[in-house]
């Protein structure tokens, strides 16, 4: 899976023009400001329909136009594919092959992108709500349909928070109590599973990037052996919480709530990595995720590394760029100073230069 072309209009700060990125590792180099984050935020929307700036709209349009489009083509197998985003100040459209796409997962399925951003570090140390998005943004990389179940459990979950804090009765929180254990269940064995499939990846990409210094884990805090023991589990959490939960107002037990936990060595990581340890880490989840979905739908996703000047050491910065050769995923990696990475030539480096919005070769 790769992208042959990109087309921007009005999107930010880059200009009007087409960028034909390479097959191999795509350098996008230049000052602070010009645009080269943009561009990765461009691709990230088609993959996950959403900016990962959190950003709305307005923010995403350039400020002297009130609308703005992005279109990809898309190459996975020599068949292409074209995704057009449109923006407006008021919403967006997507469109497949000119068509609207139905249901939307087949838009997700058209494009996986793995992103990589130094803003996400201190978050998915310190906040539990973090790292369960960062499982579930794998999910739905290697399952799309997994957008519904969540949607599902969001909209249970609010309903259920509504009636807790009017302080209705029993008899009206216990139907939407039965729902949330349904749901719930399914979301916390699909996060099960995905970390079961991922954590051979992860082990093997972490002590390869580590020189084999660290062993890593991803542990899920709930366990079971299938989805009746799962509701089983839920249901249990929330009888022993319920006094809790009339006197909060809310949930207190589910999948919203859990806390998955990265461990180094046997420890918890947050108590002993480094900052370049942590970062080593979380790329090597991302490195993993790549491997998992190859494995998964027969083709390589798109990654896309955001800021890769800063932190890591040249020793991993070599064995990065190894593994990196070494597979077919096409890749966009935005630095300031493009030299650290030409110097890997077994790697097909191919920088860009970005400047005020507008991106050349070389």
């Amino acid at each position: 899976m790769r992208i042959d072309r990109l087309y921007f209009e009005h999107f930010r700060n880059l200009k009007t023009q087409h960028v034909d990125p390479s097959v191999g590792i795509n350098v996008i180099w230049g000052e602070n400001g010009q645009g080269k984050t943009n561009l990765l935020e461009g691709i990230y929307l088609f993959a996950h329909l959403k900016s990962f700036r959190g950003a709305g709209n307005v923010d995403l349009i350039h400020a002297q136009w009130d609308n703005a489009r992005i279109v990809a083509t898309v190459n996975r197998s020599r068949v292409l594919r074209q995704l057009d985003l449109k923006i407006r100040t008021n919403g967006r459209s997507f469109l497949l092959d000119g068509k609207k796409p139905r249901p939307v997962e087949s838009l997700l399925e058209a494009l996986r992108a793995i992103l990589f951003a130094p803003d996400e570090l201190y978050p998915l140390r310190t906040l539990p709500s973090a790292r369960r998005n960062l499982i579930d943004r794998g999910i739905f990389q290697r399952d799309p349909s997994y957008l519904a179940r969540a949607i599902e459990y969001d909209r249970v979950l609010k309903q259920r928070n509504r009636l807790l804090r009017e302080r209705a009765g029993t008899d009206q929180i216990h139907p939407w109590t039965e729902q949330l254990i349904q749901s719930g269940a399914k979301i916390r064995q699909a996060r099960q599973v995905f970390i079961d499939e991922l954590q051979p990846h992860l082990r093997e990409v972490h002590e390869l990037l580590s020189g084999e210094r660290e062993v890593v884990e991803l542990f899920y805090p709930v366990v079971a052996a299938n989805i009746q023991q799962h509701e089983d589990l839920l249901a249990a959490e929330l009888h022993d919480g319920e006094q809790r939960e009339m006197r909060l107002g809310l949930t207190c037990a589910g999948p919203h709530r859990d806390n998955p936990v990265f461990a180094m060595n046997g420890v918890a990581v947050r108590y002993v990595a480094s900052q370049g340890q942590w970062r080593t880490l979380i790329l090597s989840f991302k490195i993993a995720l790549m491997y998992l979905l190859h494995e998964r739908i027969g083709a390589w996703p798109v990654l896309l590394f955001d800021d890769m000047s800063a932190e890591l050491d040249a020793s991993r910065q070599e064995r990065l760029f190894s593994l990196l050769a070494d597979c077919k995923a096409q890749v966009f990696v935005t630095t300031t100073d493009p030299q650290p990475f030409l110097r890997f030539r077994d790697a097909a480096i191919h920088p860009l230069h970005m400047t005020a919005g507008e991106i050349h070769p070389g």
